[in-house]
């Protein structure tokens, strides 16, 4: 006989093995037409994905202050990506300058590119190889990754690890608990005053948001984890069980209540969630979507608690430099990134380089920027003189070269 927590743990196993909890059925006549409407759907969406809508964004970039143009392509369905891009680029003190809808391939999209003197390209691509048979760029940066944390480790579970010590002494100093729900009127309560108003106030413009009723429809593959102060639930997020690890996703604080947030109920919301997907047997959780930029606030904090990477969305970003110059060679010096090459994720770390970087420097470099899960770090200087990796660090770090398609101007 089972008890009703595992009677839940398993038959969320059970449904984790099919998309969406689908049950097989045996075939119905008229099953042989749907591999070619599938196919013919995937054909149409294939094709519009060759055309985009084309931005100039233009400003001073954030870190120094000199000119600098990019050229932004992409898809009205993701207004978040390039709202992102202007947030890390220019601070959002910009303009943009809406080129139209065209090809991917239009020359009049070129020649506007060169009449507003724009020195970066980004260029929204699934990542496909039909799309990278038109891409000579050497970059793919997806547009979000995903964290995973091994919960078999004895650093993890039961959460001894130094790096959890910070959240443990915020629960003890704050009282901080927290309890499970299925309940559908306690989702209203998260999705309206926990969700929606602490993603919009912490990722304003490039705020993604799910939607109310495709959450909803998830009900049943996801219970909620709640953080409680005095027995009143001021945070929490979504457990989604599907595949084959539950998913920590969608975190919310209540009205977006800052006292809320300095009383560490987002440290709390991983302790108590790793926590509980570990005490269901799980080996593995997933901790949600990061930005693919190696100096995000969010992707530090999962890195810093143990999370490797796991998989990448489908859409993300061709990068290309057209113009050498400061402004440039500025953003990408600001903004290491991860990319995806033959199928394996590297990180991309520009330096100014001129000489040999120490021991001690590749010891930075490497405990900032490296992340398991990559096949290397590699480190491009925009100068002669890193002409090598030592010993201890070839296994994680590679020299890159920039091919002269990077020089200082102005």
């Amino acid at each position: 006989m089972r008890t009703v927590q595992e009677s839940f743990v398993t038959d969320k196993h059970d449904r984790a093995s099919s998309p969406r909890g689908e049950t097989k059925r045996p075939p119905q006549q008229g099953d042989g037409i749907q591999p070619v409407k599938k196919l013919i759907e995937r054909l149409i969406g294939t094709l519009k994905a060759f055309k985009l809508d084309f931005w100039v964004i233009s400003g001073e970039e954030v870190s120094s202050g000199k000119p600098l143009s990019l050229l932004y392509a992409g898809h009205n369905a993701y207004p978040e990506n390039r709202a992102y891009l202007r947030k890390i680029a220019f601070a959002n003190r910009c303009s943009e300058c809406y080129l139209g809808k065209g090809w991917r391939w239009s020359r009049s999209i070129r020649k506007s590119t060169l009449m507003h003197d724009c020195s970066l390209e980004m260029v929204e691509t699934p990542n496909c190889s039909v799309f990278r048979l038109f891409q000579r760029n050497p970059f793919f940066i997806p547009s979000w990754i995903m964290g995973e944390i091994d919960l078999s480790a004895q650093t993890i579970l039961p959460l001894h690890r130094y790096s959890f010590s910070f959240e443990k002494k915020k629960i003890a100093q704050n009282q901080l608990s927290y309890r499970l729900s299925t309940d559908s009127e306690e989702f209203d309560l998260f999705y309206h005053t926990m969700y929606v108003p602490y993603t919009r106030k912490v990722h304003g413009e490039g705020a993604v948001i799910a939607s109310y009723e495709r959450l909803r429809k998830q009900q049943k593959n996801q219970r909620m984890l709640f953080i409680l102060q005095q027995g009143q639930a001021i945070a929490g997020c979504l457990i989604q069980y599907e595949g084959r690890r539950p998913h920590l996703l969608y975190m919310g604080v209540k009205d977006s209540d800052s006292a809320h947030i300095k009383a560490g109920t987002m440290g709390a919301i991983y302790y108590f969630g790793l926590l509980s997907i570990g005490s269901e047997g799980y080996k593995k959780a997933a901790v949600g979507w990061s930005r693919a930029f190696l100096n995000d606030g969010v992707l530090l904090y999962k890195k810093q608690r143990g999370a490797v990477l796991a998989e990448s969305y489908a859409i993300g970003f061709w990068l290309k430099v057209t113009r050498a110059c400061a402004g440039a060679e500025a953003f990408l010096k600001n903004n290491p990134f991860l990319f995806i090459a033959e199928g394996k994720y590297y990180g991309a770390l520009f330096i100014d380089g001129g000489q040999q970087l120490s021991d001690q420097e590749f010891e930075e470099i490497k405990a900032k920027y490296y992340m398991e899960g990559m096949a290397a770090l590699i480190v491009y200087p925009l100068a002669p003189g890193v002409k090598s990796v030592p010993a201890p660090f070839t296994d994680r770090i590679r020299i890159g070269c920039t091919n002269g398609w990077l020089k200082k101007e102005g």
